[in-house]
């Protein structure tokens, strides 16, 4: 609990999410080399190393999860001594199975702004920074399975369509009985799929890294609860909608003795899983359902958080 205490009482650390940007560098991943901005970092990269992060991450279609993990993991094996061109043919030979594991979700570099800087969907800007003699290469080796690639995509891209059509058309008919006749007009039956297509939609990855990465938004929550510890310290806290469970590890580091986050969409077991990797299994249990429906394991709480909420504001 020291430890929590001394995160709270800097009120500007927070090791394994947000940099305030005022004093961390860009650190390399191979080597000892500093930088003050992104940019040279990845030039560095490219002439001392051979290597492209971003392409990296572009050409292994990582998400926010995937592209923290491959940074951790270049980051331990350079700690750990092992020479960057035996990193690269590991990563050659095994592919996303070398970095894909909960270890390297927790942060190697505290304050390591590299994490939350790199962007994982931005094809565009990725295709930007491959060399040349790169994209040359790319053009030239096709894999054998380039044709099955793609009619899987456009199967998979068919089914979602097919899936989003429905969605509008059941949208549509609440809206029109509801203009029609009024509150009683909304089918009882459709309720439970009005359910699953809300929590579904907090169950991808992308939303949660834009709430996360939006910089006031979170900061505000931050700043809140850890500038606050005697309001947390030794409480008991709910918090509602917990998403990837930030709210709760910042309810922790302030001091609170035990936290419940509660989320229905999948993004509960991922939670559980970031909660764990950052050493907060003590403090904060994960549950997955839904607030009304659950039954927590203690008789009361001392204090509700909600992100989710926090739009009622």
């Amino acid at each position: 609990m020291a430890e929590q205490e001394d995160v709270v009482d800097g009120g500007e650390t927070w090791d394994d999410w947000v940099d305030d940007g005022s004093s961390s560098s860009f650190d390399c991943v191979f080597c000892a080399s500093k930088f003050p901005t992104e940019e040279p970092l990845h030039a560095h990269l490219q002439e001392s190393h051979d290597f492209s992060l971003r392409h990296e991450i572009s050409s292994r279609k990582l998400d926010t999860y995937g592209t923290i993990q491959l940074v951790n993991y270049l980051r331990w094996n350079t700690l750990d001594g092992v020479a960057a061109d035996q990193v690269k043919q590991t990563l050659a030979a095994e592919g996303n199975a070398a970095f894909q594991k909960d270890e390297f979700l927790k942060p190697v570099v505290a304050d390591d702004p590299l994490l939350y800087c790199l962007d994982c969907d931005d094809s565009d800007s990725d295709d930007d920074d491959i060399p040349a003699h790169e994209e040359q290469k790319s053009e030239k080796v096709v894999p054998p399975t380039a044709g099955d690639d793609v009619a899987d995509l456009i199967a998979k891209l068919q089914l979602e369509n097919q899936e989003l059509k429905q969605q509008m058309t059941k949208y549509s008919k609440l809206v029109r009985d509801f203009v029609v006749d009024g509150e009683n007009a909304a089918p009882v039956e459709d309720a439970a799929d009005n359910d699953t297509y809300y929590f579904d939609s907090y169950s991808q990855v992308g939303i949660h890294r834009e709430m996360i990465t939006d910089r006031i938004r979170t900061d505000g929550y931050r700043n809140a609860i850890l500038n606050n510890p005697e309001v947390f310290k030794g409480k008991v806290v709910l918090d509602v909608g917990c998403g990837t469970g930030i709210l709760s590890m910042f309810a922790a580091q302030a001091g609170a003795a035990k936290v419940i986050g509660i989320d229905r969409s999948e993004m509960g077991d991922v939670a559980r899983e970031i909660v764990a990797a950052n050493g907060f299994s003590d403090v904060i249990t994960i549950l997955r359902g839904k607030v009304e429906d659950m039954e927590l394991p203690v008789d009361k709480v001392d204090i509700i958080v909600s992100e989710w909420m926090g739009y009622c504001l």
